[in-house]
């Protein structure tokens, strides 16, 4: 069993980085996918491609900094911003939650002066009708 062609290997990277990003922007064309969030998911596929065509880039850098084994620089790379991306996803899941629960508020709220004004309505209509006038007056009094 032979081990694998280095150029090979890059080769292959390369490709699914370029397939990724093609993905990603047909994604974006098809609205899909939100362009900021594209931006994000196109500049890791540019990453993955050129890390995956030129694999002596993490080598150099490594080496640059002192680390005698490039993979662990990738790793530790790569972790980060996976770190900073669920960061990220979690301050906009906040933030919809909080707008998505002001936006309930505020309907209720109308829905309510809608409800106010009905039954104040209905009860400016002097009804006489001893069924009818407690159940108008409940009615006011739920959104009170």
């Amino acid at each position: 069993m032979g081990g694998f062609d280095n150029e090979m290997v890059s080769l292959i990277t390369g490709i699914i980085g370029i397939a990724t990003a093609i993905a990603i922007v047909t994604l974006i064309r098809k609205d899909h996918l939100r362009v900021q969030y594209g931006m994000w998911w196109i500049a890791m596929a540019g990453i993955f491609a050129l890390l995956g065509l030129f694999p002596t880039l993490i080598d150099q850098f490594a080496k640059h900094l002192g680390i005698a084994y490039p993979p662990i620089l990738a790793l530790t790379i790569a972790i980060v911003i996976v770190v900073i991306k669920i960061l990220l996803m979690d301050i906009e899941h906040s933030r919809n939650s909080i707008n998505l629960q002001r936006l309930t508020q505020l309907q209720v709220l109308g829905l309510c002066a809608i409800v106010r004004c009905i039954a104040s309505f209905l009860f400016s209509m002097r009804t006489s009708d001893r069924l009818v006038r407690p159940k108008i007056r409940k009615l006011f009094t739920v959104c009170t």
